[in-house]
């Protein structure tokens, strides 16, 4: 605690955590068993078979920190604190450097000191290296978030820009109608700077309601919001003085943005032409309209794109093959020793009932199974260079229950006593077909080869060769694995029959482990769900990236109409003199949505190479990803001109259905 400052509620820092058998616990985690987080210091609980001391309550940790717990232990606690173990990366190590002490001296020293106790060991087959990083750096960079958090501030500011290109059309298109107002002004003594000014203080107007409005609305839709985002979002940051800072300039620069135009063309009217009845907007202001539309329905477009191409993407990984079955299998963690111990007799137990096909323990779960070891051989020398590879124990049915595909061989044998791990040279591997490759063997020779995962231990046969499933996320290839019977379990996993009752055959198996592991922690999940639980930030994002395409496609959308009906109204004459012609509705409305589809289609076609460009890049992060096709871009682009040709041609209607005579005699 003299590392992490957090705040004691109750119990010494100093002290807390010096004795073997010691807790200390979060506010939240007080509350949830005593009812009260004061006078909790000196309880004892049962953590598996051994009493703890509670000496300490603390602050309940933000979620923000990437360092979160309900309760820390000591570490005198553990056999690990009086070994010393070259290879292990079972532990980080945080280090409070001295005022003026340098990241990179203190790199180098680290450097220095595991070089010297290696030597001491007498060496290590494989680089050992320890990486510093700063503290500030985990949360965002190391974990990723950073990428998130640039991109949803992307998103939002391409939404921004859509709603300000809105103002800036229809600033530009209603320019007409106040030529009369700035000629007067300009006559009266009024400069281009003083009229600048006032369209400046409108554009800042707008802008400060727009943000008093939106502000409103994010407050109401906060809960709908977190759970969108799948985090608590902390509302007082919006008070903090950095945001407080950051607000006003973010506010200024919008106003100033989304006003330059509209008072550039503003200024530019000459009183003479103005006040002689002249309505024209100055040269280039409607071209400049036509690139702002085009540019929305590029953004919108872009974002549309984006979404589909991510809801593919998560659709693809709930239903690709991962060499293993996840559906109808129930994962019940293994928390303490009670538990463990107690496996076979529930495994025997749960077998006599024909809704429940298997039943296995494991160290880890698909999609978890990350275990750094060492390919050995017999007769290879102990200085040898070793080939990594992953390894997983299980017990035997932990095969059958996966229902993994043999390309050889068969699972493992039945152990006799499936709580005492195999001789040290009687080990039996099942491998996966990446391993075969990488050892050089074909599925069939692979059978009977003889192969270690960890130095001169663990020596056993290849007794089977599966086709390579998915132990890691779908964001990694398949790398060589093998998978050994040992008892170092912490998860068990029961395979449900298909159709089987699930709430039922849970009550069930609740009430026998009760019953035998006496009392352990009771907590089960599907292995389905947390297998999908790798992607639960691509699911947000998926959402997100829908909810701002959404949003684009409505803020660009509503500018449409109103450039639309400002189009129709300003051609009003035109279309009168037209339908005294003869020409007919159908024809009035081809007039009019003519130009405003071609600045649709040619946003489009600009977005289309960048989105395919940004999926490329964001699908590249896994390993087995969609081909991406041409239908989402399809897709987006019809949907974009069938509503905007829908609001354009009911806009145009509207105008094709005016009395000739009544339109002309008003113009």
């Amino acid at each position: 605690f003299d590392v992490f400052t957090w705040p004691f509620l109750e119990g010494n820092p100093r002290e807390a955590l010096v004795r073997p058998r010691t807790l200390v616990v979060t506010r939240s985690t007080a509350e949830r068993y005593w009812g009260t987080s004061r006078g909790v210091t000196g309880r004892t609980v049962l953590v598996g078979d051994r009493e703890y001391e509670v000496t300490g309550v603390i602050e309940d940790i933000p979620h923000q920190s990437h360092l979160r717990f309900d309760v820390l232990a000591s570490f005198a606690s553990t056999s690990w604190a009086s070994q010393e173990i070259f290879g292990s990366a079972n532990f980080f190590t945080y280090l409070l450097l001295s005022r003026g002490t340098t990241v990179e001296k203190t790199q180098a020293e680290v450097d220095q000191l595991v070089a010297q106790a290696l030597e001491e060991a007498g060496g290590f087959p494989i680089d050992i290296r320890f990486i510093l990083q700063p503290l500030t750096d985990i949360y965002l960079v190391h974990m990723g978030r950073m990428d998130q958090v640039v991109l949803f501030i992307g998103l939002a500011l391409l939404v921004l820009v859509v709603a300000a290109f809105n103002y800036i059309n229809m600033g530009t298109a209603r320019s007409a109608r106040r030529a009369r107002e700035v000629g007067v002004r300009k006559v009266l003594g009024a400069d281009n700077r003083g009229i600048a000014r006032q369209f400046f203080g409108e554009s800042a107007l707008m802008t400060l309601i727009a943000f008093a409005a939106g502000l409103a609305i994010a407050l109401t839709s906060l809960p709908a919001f977190e759970s969108l985002a799948g985090r608590p979002l902390n509302t007082a940051l919006l008070t903090a003085p950095r945001m407080l800072l950051w607000i006003p300039v973010v506010l200024a620069s919008v106003a100033l943005a989304a006003g330059f135009y509209p008072a550039l063309v503003m200024t530019r009217y000459e009183p003479a032409s103005t006040l002689k009845g002249a309505q024209s907007s100055p040269g280039g202001s409607a071209r400049f309209r036509d690139v702002l539309v085009s540019l929305q329905f590029a953004i919108t477009v872009f974002l549309l794109v984006s979404a589909t191409a991510v809801y593919m993407q998560m659709e693809h990984i709930r239903t690709v093959d991962t060499g293993f079955d996840r559906d109808q299998t129930v994962v019940i963690p293994l928390a303490d020793v009670s538990a463990r111990r107690a496996v076979p007799t529930l495994k025997d137990e749960w077998m006599q009932d024909s809704r429940i096909l298997g039943a296995s323990a494991m160290a880890a779960i698909p999609g978890n199974m990350l275990g750094g070891y060492g390919l050995r051989f017999p007769g290879m020398s102990p200085d040898a260079d070793v080939k990594p590879i992953h390894a997983s124990p299980v017990d035997s049915d932990g095969p059958e229950v996966l229902g993994l595909d043999f390309l050889a061989g068969e699972t493992f044998r039945d152990s006799p006593n499936p709580l005492a791990g195999p001789d040290s040279a009687a080990y039996e591997y099942v491998i996966n077909e990446s391993l075969a490759r990488l050892a050089g063997w074909s599925p069939e020779e692979a059978i009977g080869q003889r192969m270690s995962v960890s130095g001169t231990t663990r020596m056993g046969t290849v007794r089977g060769v599966v086709r390579d499933f998915n132990f890691l996320d779908l964001r990694q290839e398949i790398e060589p694995q093998a998978l050994f019977v040992e008892p170092e379990w912490n998860v068990l996993l029961i395979r449900l029959a298909p159709g089987a009752p699930v709430r039922d055959i849970i009550g069930a198996i609740q009430q026998s482990w009760t019953a035998a592991t006496q009392g352990s922690p009771w907590t089960y999940t599907f292995l389905d769900d947390e297998f999908n639980a790798h992607y639960d930030s691509e699911e947000r994002l998926g959402r997100i990236f829908l909810v701002a395409s959404l949003l684009a496609a409505f803020v660009a959308l509503l500018g449409l109409t109103g450039l639309a009906a400002f189009a129709a109204e300003q051609r009003v004459r035109e279309i009168g003199i037209r339908k005294v012609l003869g020409a007919t509705r159908a024809q009035i409305v081809l007039l009019l949505g003519t130009s405003t589809m071609s600045r649709v289609l040619t946003g489009s076609i600009i977005a289309l190479p960048i989105a395919a460009w940004a999926m490329h890049v964001w699908l590249g992060r896994f390993a087995y990803r969609i081909d991406l096709s041409v239908w989402p871009f399809v897709a987006a682009l019809l949907v974009c001109l069938v509503v905007s040709f829908a609001i354009v041609s009911l806009q145009a209607l509207r105008a094709a259905g005016s009395d000739p005579a009544q339109t002309l005699r008003s113009a």
